[in-house]
């Protein structure tokens, strides 16, 4: 499996990919900067590629001690119900004041 998933990576996906295995579950979480040091690239390279991979369907969460890959479903809902719809829903409401403020500057 790990050989299918690698063939559709970049070196640096993969290596991102491959260090998150190994920290599973919250409490072996792992900062941003560290991820980007281990793999030799910058912080928001680091953070691109854990969103092209979380993109692609991998659990990879965030708590407060970085990013980890989740152990169990329970890990997977507290991410979701907490992180992800708090994103979708502040998402919402910036395209809502930003389609406000263009309506007002060039109507329609």
């Amino acid at each position: 499996m790990i050989e299918s998933i690698a063939s559709r990576m970049t070196r640096t996906n993969l290596a991102v990919f491959l260090l998150l295995r190994e920290h599973m579950g919250a409490n072996n979480a792992i900062n941003l900067s560290d991820i980007a040091e281990m793999i030799g690239c910058e912080v928001m390279d680091a953070f691109s590629v854990i969103q092209e991979l979380r993109r692609a369907g991998h659990l990879i969460l965030l708590c407060d001690g970085g990013y980890f890959q989740a152990a169990n479903r329970e890990e997977w809902e507290r991410f979701r119900n907490v992180y992800l719809r708090g994103q979708a829903a502040d998402l919402v409401e910036t395209a809502r004041a930003m389609e406000q403020s263009a309506r007002g500057r060039w109507g329609r």
